[in-house]
């Protein structure tokens, strides 16, 4: 579930991001507006359920997963594009800064090259 939600962000985010070259502002604000913005609205409001019902931190009750990884570079990715968006999610941005301050890996993070996706 949470993967396929992720999914559906991403690959709206990606059609934003491949569109910048080849259309102007206006075709890119009208498919921001009728892609991106609907899928992060519909899916993260989800994610963020399924995260406050488990029992830990993360999103299995057990603990850490890869779906925290994944979850955490999505909300990541979206968060370099459009900030402005994940105002309104303040749970997956402390979720994000939990799975980053793992101690293994601060190294990787720290080194890291800066991409938006």
């Amino acid at each position: 579930m949470l993967a396929v939600g992720c999914e559906g962000i991403r690959s709206a985010s990606n059609f934003i991001e491949d569109s910048k070259d080849k259309y102007d502002n206006l075709i890119l604000e009208e498919n921001y507006a009728k892609h991106f913005e609907p899928n992060v609205k519909q899916y993260l409001p989800v994610i963020i359920k399924l995260l406050k019902q488990s029992k830990s931190e993360f999103f299995a009750d057990s603990g850490l997963t890869w779906v925290d990884f994944l979850v955490s570079e999505y909300f990541d990715s979206i968060n370099g594009h459009a900030p402005e968006l994940l105002k309104n999610y303040p749970e997956l941005l402390e979720h994000s800064k939990k799975v980053h301050s793992l101690p293994n890996l601060q190294k990787y993070l720290g080194s890291r090259p800066t991409t938006p996706w």
